[in-house]
């Protein structure tokens, strides 16, 4: 699996290394060539063309093109086979996946006997029987010696800021991210916005425990920093008036039982506002290579990590940004590519509220009918009343 997991990596930066000479083209070579194509292809029966087929000056362009298609084509094989293994190795259901997990327990029971107090081994061996799908009754058991173990061997360590220090209970098997966290809450800051320094370096994937970044009893001081970023802060002041709007306008029209517009029916994960973040993000990172301001393989490795989920989009936008601090050249085509897609956010917002603004507009009729029908209704039944004739009592 981890040979798969670098091939992809070599796979990704390959790809980026086509897709930066593709734009570095230009867009007005790339419709000659696009022409030419076309001019080809209403003469010929295949598609499938060879560099002598176009002038001199298109055999670069041509190049570039096939190698971009073969690169593309390889890392989706590549992808797919991880995607795979993965799923493979991950099947609860099949043999091979409950024979994983007899083993992963085994191996929990053998550590937490032959390993008493050693949590980093406890660690390991509980988050492999998780990821082979170990079920939650089988491990409250050690989890909860794990966890006294943990409290016993736990130690402070002082986060200092620019103006404030706190002290935490923490542990060497403890996540990144749940340190970022907890720092964040006590300094009431946003957790997407801290960052965590040990040793001069920033602690950027979530996952890691802090005994893998080094940390320990004697070597346990932190800084952190509050990373102020103004596009990022403007994409989250649209999607939040995007998320208002829309929540509003739903509630809006539930109550009057109206049919609910299409565009509000897709699920959370697929909303308006966020589909085309992982175009910007690959975009930003695509102009950082062509700036050089990162090499291939750090690229790479960056876009791996997103495509992971070990780091968030708006962190990989901004780590392209700071790098790009005070490299002549840069800032334009970055500012560029942020404004095209601040203004599909700010676009998406502004819809969403001419939406709700409608639907307000057309519930008011639909509100007035309701009242008189209720008020009609009301009538009639007190009509009814009144004319009905009282009933005896029974002697």
């Amino acid at each position: 699996m981890e040979e798969l997991r670098e091939e992809l990596l070599q796979a990704t930066c390959r790809w980026l290394e086509a897709e930066t000479q593709w734009d570095g083209m230009g867009q007005e070579m790339q419709k000659d060539y696009n022409q030419h194509c076309a001019f080809l292809q209403s003469n010929q029966a295949n598609n499938r063309f060879q560099e002598m087929d176009f002038p001199q000056n298109l055999q670069a362009v041509h190049g570039s093109h096939e190698e971009r298609a073969a690169a593309r084509k390889e890392r989706k094989r590549v992808f797919n086979a991880c995607q795979e293994a993965e799923s493979a190795q991950a099947g609860s259901n099949s043999l091979v996946g409950l024979q994983l997990q007899r083993q992963a327990l085994h191996r929990v029971q053998k550590v937490f006997k032959d390993y008493p107090g050693d949590v980093d081994a406890m660690w390991i061996a509980l988050s492999k029987a998780r990821s082979a799908g170990v079920a939650t009754r089988d491990l409250s058991k050690y989890e909860n010696v794990f966890v006294e173990e943990q409290a016993k061997q736990s130690f402070q360590a002082q986060v200092f800021a620019m103006s404030d220090m706190c002290s935490l209970v923490v542990s060497g098997v403890q996540p990144v991210g749940e340190l970022r966290k907890r720092v964040a809450d006590k300094l009431g800051w946003r957790s997407q916005r801290t960052r965590l320094l040990f040793n001069g370096k920033c602690l950027t994937i979530d996952s890691h425990t802090l005994h893998k970044c080094g940390v320990t009893q004697e070597n346990c001081d932190f800084i952190v920093v509050q990373i102020q970023d103004e596009v990022e802060d403007s994409l989250e002041s649209f999607q939040n008036q995007t998320e208002f709007s829309e929540a509003a306008m739903l509630k809006e029209l539930g109550t009057v039982r109206m049919q609910v517009p299409p565009a509000l029916r897709q699920p959370e994960t697929e909303s308006r506002v966020g589909k085309p973040i992982q175009r910007w993000t690959f975009e930003m990172i695509k102009v950082a290579c062509g700036k050089k301001v990162m090499d291939f393989s750090t690229a790479a490795s960056l876009y791996r990590q997103v495509e992971d989920g070990l780091l968030g989009e708006d962190q990989a936008r901004m780590t392209v940004r700071t790098a790009a601090k005070g490299i002549e050249g840069f800032q334009g085509p970055l500012e560029t590519v942020d404004k095209k897609y601040i203004a599909q956010a700010q676009q998406a917002a502004d819809l969403a509220a001419d939406q709700l603004s409608c639907a307000a507009q057309n519930l008011v009729p639909v509100l007035q009918q309701e009242q008189a029908y209720s008020k009609m209704l009301a009538k009639e039944m007190r009509s009814w009343a009144s004319s009905s004739p009282p009933k005896s009592r029974k002697r």
